[in-house]
């Protein structure tokens, strides 16, 4: 079970004018159920199969003094109860290995916003349903100097909780809209090579090439955004470290690690506006560590984004920077 309550005091003012001035109190009950079986058809095959019964409930109330809210308290509660599932086959070809392919659902609960509502109301988002098709590889075999991890996957969803930050009435407004459909297709790869006892190597790149609505027209402006990519979801994402450890005679251990992560252009907003798009970028960490020989202690130090690139995490009509190179050092001793 999961219980939690938010309050919020939101104020905003254009113009000298304050458009929100409110209260606003959420209560938030999950409960779930759940369990999972294995069933194994000789030494090589076996059958997975799972079940999670939820119910994730909702209280909100609402009130306030700007122009754009309501003066009286409004409330309003509700409660989503779903079964989700899953179902998955195993099998194992030689110690070390494995194949697997799996189908499963997912489930997000619903909520309300009163942003886009009229006085004294609510306006609700349905809750985010989720089918997803996995077929993989995993393989770490004796005596080898690798470990592979690779996966295809489909990620269909329906009524998928789309965060949007929207004009309405000259104001700006964050609402969570549903798009009746959308999907994600790709693959996943990861690898880790030891190159010697003290080198290794890690790898990893996440493929893309489908991540976009399927049928979405948005609630507040009604514009047809089917076929759109999705926020936030690059075509690429890669990952590359590199670690190599040198002891110190009976004094300890030295680790050297450099990281480069990148990711391929991908968009802020659903409408997919080329402005606020963020350009492919990588970033390049710097890591040193020397851990005393009993480990009693160890000091470090880094440098995170070594290049200086720029990037954002955000941009809309409020933006934020990526850090920028940032230094770090640090001590630890154990007890």
């Amino acid at each position: 079970m999961l219980d939690a309550d938010r309050v919020t005091n939101y104020f905003l003012t254009l113009q000298g004018n304050v458009i929100n001035d409110y209260h606003e109190t959420t209560d938030q009950t999950a409960y779930a159920l759940f369990g999972q079986v294995t069933h194994a058809f000789g030494a090589r095959w076996s059958l997975v199969g799972g079940l999670r019964f939820s119910n994730d409930k909702t209280w909100e109330s609402s009130s306030g003094t700007g122009f754009a809210d309501n003066a009286t308290l409004i409330a309003e509660d509700a409660a989503w109860p779903n079964t989700s599932w899953r179902i998955g086959m195993n099998y194992t070809p030689v110690e070390g290995m494995l194949l697997y392919a799996s189908i499963a659902t997912g489930f997000k609960g619903g909520g309300f916003s009163n942003e886009l509502a009229g006085p004294g109301a609510f306006t609700r988002y349905a809750p985010e349903h989720l089918l997803a098709y996995e077929v993989g590889l995993n393989a770490d075999l004796p005596g080898h100097r690798w470990k592979l991890l690779s996966s295809a996957f489909s990620y269909d969803f329906r009524d998928m909780q789309v965060r949007t930050l929207t004009i309405f009435d000259s104001r700006p407004v964050i609402i969570i809209d549903n798009a009746a459909e959308a999907r994600i297709q790709g693959l996943d790869l990861a690898a880790v090579l030891r190159l010697s006892p003290r080198l290794s190597l890690d790898l990893g790149v996440v493929w893309l090439p489908r991540r976009n609505f399927v049928d979405y027209t948005t609630l507040a402006s009604n514009d047809t955004l089917s076929a759109n990519k999705l926020s936030g979801a690059p075509e690429w994402s890669r990952s590359a470290s590199i670690e190599y450890s040198v002891p110190v005679r009976e004094l300890g251990n030295f680790r050297l690690r450099v990281d480069y992560n990148s990711r391929s252009q991908f968009f802020f907003t659903s409408d997919n506006d080329s402005v606020l798009a963020q350009e492919g970028f990588g970033l390049l960490n710097l890591f040193l560590r020397f851990d005393s020989a009993r480990e009693r202690w160890y000091v470090l130090t880094s440098v995170r984004n070594a290049t200086n690139t720029d990037y954002f995490t955000q941009a809309y009509i409020q933006s934020n920077p990526g850090y920028p190179r940032t230094y770090e050092a640090g001590f630890g001793l154990r007890f």
